[in-house]
Protein backbone atom coordinates (compact mmCIF):
# COMPACT_ATOMS: atom_id res chain seq x y z
CA UNK A 1 0.00 0.00 0.00
CA UNK A 2 1.37 3.20 -0.96
CA UNK A 3 1.45 6.49 1.48
CA UNK A 4 1.99 8.82 -1.32
CA UNK A 5 -0.54 12.10 -1.14
CA UNK A 6 -2.34 12.47 -4.01
CA UNK A 7 -2.87 16.50 -4.77
CA UNK A 8 -6.00 18.13 -6.34
CA UNK A 9 -5.28 20.21 -9.45
CA UNK A 10 -8.42 22.62 -9.53
CA UNK A 11 -9.74 23.76 -12.99
CA UNK A 12 -8.78 26.97 -14.74
CA UNK A 13 -10.49 29.89 -14.05
CA UNK A 14 -11.08 30.22 -17.68
CA UNK A 15 -12.47 27.66 -20.48
CA UNK A 16 -10.34 27.47 -23.48
CA UNK A 17 -12.75 28.96 -25.83
CA UNK A 18 -13.68 31.74 -23.72
CA UNK A 19 -12.58 35.48 -24.28
CA UNK A 20 -10.15 37.14 -22.08
CA UNK A 21 -11.24 41.03 -20.59
CA UNK A 22 -8.19 41.98 -23.00
CA UNK A 23 -9.90 40.23 -25.73
CA UNK A 24 -13.54 41.69 -24.63
CA UNK A 25 -12.26 45.16 -24.48
CA UNK A 26 -10.43 44.86 -28.11
CA UNK A 27 -13.69 43.70 -29.86
CA UNK A 28 -15.60 46.67 -28.02
CA UNK A 29 -13.01 49.20 -29.39
CA UNK A 30 -13.41 47.71 -32.71
CA UNK A 31 -17.42 47.94 -33.16
CA UNK A 32 -16.64 51.61 -32.02
CA UNK A 33 -14.10 51.85 -34.64
CA UNK A 34 -16.62 50.40 -36.77
CA UNK A 35 -19.41 52.71 -35.66
CA UNK A 36 -17.23 55.85 -36.09
CA UNK A 37 -15.68 54.90 -39.75
CA UNK A 38 -17.96 52.80 -41.51
CA UNK A 39 -21.51 53.67 -39.85
CA UNK A 40 -23.81 56.58 -40.37
CA UNK A 41 -26.34 57.42 -37.56
CA UNK A 42 -30.03 57.64 -38.59
CA UNK A 43 -28.96 54.64 -41.07
CA UNK A 44 -26.94 52.10 -39.58
CA UNK A 45 -27.77 53.33 -36.02
CA UNK A 46 -29.59 55.55 -33.84
CA UNK A 47 -32.70 56.85 -32.08
CA UNK A 48 -35.87 55.06 -32.73
CA UNK A 49 -39.02 57.89 -32.80
CA UNK A 50 -40.60 57.29 -29.00
CA UNK A 51 -37.93 55.68 -27.68
CA UNK A 52 -34.92 56.73 -25.19
CA UNK A 53 -31.71 55.35 -25.91
CA UNK A 54 -29.80 54.36 -29.28
CA UNK A 55 -30.05 51.37 -31.16
CA UNK A 56 -28.85 49.13 -33.34
CA UNK A 57 -30.49 48.85 -36.81
CA UNK A 58 -29.95 46.35 -39.37
CA UNK A 59 -27.97 47.65 -41.42
CA UNK A 60 -25.74 48.29 -38.70
CA UNK A 61 -26.00 44.45 -37.68
CA UNK A 62 -25.46 43.48 -41.23
CA UNK A 63 -21.75 45.55 -41.38
CA UNK A 64 -20.88 44.21 -38.05
CA UNK A 65 -21.95 40.31 -39.31
CA UNK A 66 -19.25 41.03 -42.27
CA UNK A 67 -16.61 42.21 -39.57
CA UNK A 68 -17.03 39.72 -37.32
CA UNK A 69 -17.56 37.23 -40.45
CA UNK A 70 -21.03 35.97 -38.78
CA UNK A 71 -23.77 34.60 -41.09
CA UNK A 72 -27.16 34.72 -39.43
CA UNK A 73 -29.63 32.22 -40.50
CA UNK A 74 -33.11 31.81 -40.16
CA UNK A 75 -35.42 28.78 -39.58
CA UNK A 76 -39.28 29.64 -39.14
CA UNK A 77 -41.89 27.18 -37.82
CA UNK A 78 -45.74 27.19 -37.90
CA UNK A 79 -47.03 27.69 -34.47
CA UNK A 80 -51.00 25.87 -34.10
CA UNK A 81 -53.54 28.46 -32.91
CA UNK A 82 -54.61 29.48 -29.63
CA UNK A 83 -57.79 27.02 -28.34
CA UNK A 84 -60.62 28.68 -29.59
CA UNK A 85 -58.62 32.26 -30.52
CA UNK A 86 -58.65 32.79 -34.08
CA UNK A 87 -55.05 33.69 -33.30
CA UNK A 88 -52.85 32.43 -36.27
CA UNK A 89 -48.27 32.83 -36.02
CA UNK A 90 -45.68 31.28 -36.62
CA UNK A 91 -41.54 30.91 -34.81
CA UNK A 92 -38.38 32.03 -36.10
CA UNK A 93 -35.70 30.75 -34.84
CA UNK A 94 -32.21 32.17 -35.85
CA UNK A 95 -29.10 31.31 -35.65
CA UNK A 96 -26.46 32.91 -35.76
CA UNK A 97 -22.81 30.48 -37.83
CA UNK A 98 -19.31 31.66 -37.99
CA UNK A 99 -18.02 31.69 -41.11
CA UNK A 100 -15.46 29.40 -42.02
CA UNK A 101 -12.95 28.39 -44.67
CA UNK A 102 -13.69 24.70 -44.70
CA UNK A 103 -16.78 22.65 -44.77
CA UNK A 104 -19.58 24.70 -42.47
CA UNK A 105 -19.38 27.10 -39.54
CA UNK A 106 -19.55 26.81 -36.26
CA UNK A 107 -22.91 28.13 -34.17
CA UNK A 108 -22.51 31.16 -32.33
CA UNK A 109 -25.65 31.77 -30.93
CA UNK A 110 -29.23 31.25 -31.52
CA UNK A 111 -32.62 32.13 -29.78
CA UNK A 112 -36.25 31.69 -30.49
CA UNK A 113 -38.83 34.60 -31.88
CA UNK A 114 -42.70 33.85 -31.84
CA UNK A 115 -45.59 36.38 -32.98
CA UNK A 116 -48.99 35.56 -33.92
CA UNK A 117 -51.33 38.02 -35.41
CA UNK A 118 -55.23 38.38 -34.51
CA UNK A 119 -56.15 39.65 -37.36
CA UNK A 120 -56.65 43.43 -37.16
CA UNK A 121 -53.94 45.74 -36.45
CA UNK A 122 -51.37 45.18 -33.99
CA UNK A 123 -51.98 48.47 -32.33
CA UNK A 124 -50.20 50.20 -29.94
CA UNK A 125 -48.05 53.46 -29.79
CA UNK A 126 -44.95 55.13 -28.73
CA UNK A 127 -46.47 57.44 -26.23
CA UNK A 128 -46.18 55.23 -23.34
CA UNK A 129 -42.03 54.15 -23.09
CA UNK A 130 -41.07 57.11 -20.82
CA UNK A 131 -39.47 59.24 -23.19
CA UNK A 132 -40.29 62.97 -22.13
CA UNK A 133 -39.49 64.31 -25.79
CA UNK A 134 -38.68 61.70 -28.53
CA UNK A 135 -38.83 64.26 -31.02
CA UNK A 136 -35.83 66.31 -28.95
CA UNK A 137 -33.79 63.17 -28.36
CA UNK A 138 -30.41 63.91 -29.63
CA UNK A 139 -29.28 61.09 -32.48
CA UNK A 140 -25.56 61.83 -33.50
CA UNK A 141 -22.69 61.26 -30.64
CA UNK A 142 -21.53 64.57 -31.20
CA UNK A 143 -24.36 65.76 -29.35
CA UNK A 144 -23.44 66.65 -25.83
CA UNK A 145 -26.86 64.99 -24.96
CA UNK A 146 -26.53 62.16 -26.37
CA UNK A 147 -26.79 58.69 -24.20
CA UNK A 148 -23.65 56.84 -23.51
Amino acid sequence: MSTEVARYEPAPIAIAHERSIEELMAQANKIKQAMEQAMEVDQHYGIIPGACKPSLWKPGAEKLCLLFRLDPQYHSEPVAPDSGASRSGERIVPEMVTVSTGAGGVSAGGGVVAGCSLGGSAGGSAGGLGCADASRTPTSPADPRYPT
